[in-house]
């Protein structure tokens, strides 16, 4: 488990422990798991799965910066986040999104 924190400019999104994240790399998909390699990557507009409690959220997200901290906690800064309730939800979501 580590600690997943979703900020944008309007607020959290998302603040809890989590199993794994997979996140829209500019250049690729990525997986983090608990205790990744601390890490600064950009995020693009795209679909974030989060695994917590033996289940599966979603979020449409605009882009961002991603930060694996040297304690193994992911803060993800996003232009802008939508929960889904599903992947097709998160799709359909992208659209609404301004960039």
């Amino acid at each position: 488990m580590f600690h997943l924190s979703l900020i944008t400019p309007g607020g959290k999104i998302f603040d809890a422990d989590i199993e794994y994240l997979r996140a829209p790399g500019t250049e690729g998909s990525l997986g983090i798991l608990s205790r990744h390699t601390a890490m600064l990557t950009l995020t693009k507009k795209d679909v974030l799965m989060v695994r917590h409690d033996n289940k599966e959220a979603y979020f449409a997200t605009g882009p961002g910066i991603l930060e694996v901290g040297p304690d193994h906690s992911v803060l993800l800064l996003a232009d802008e986040a939508l929960p889904a309730k599903d992947t097709e939800e998160a799709h359909e979501k992208l659209k609404a999104l301004k960039r």
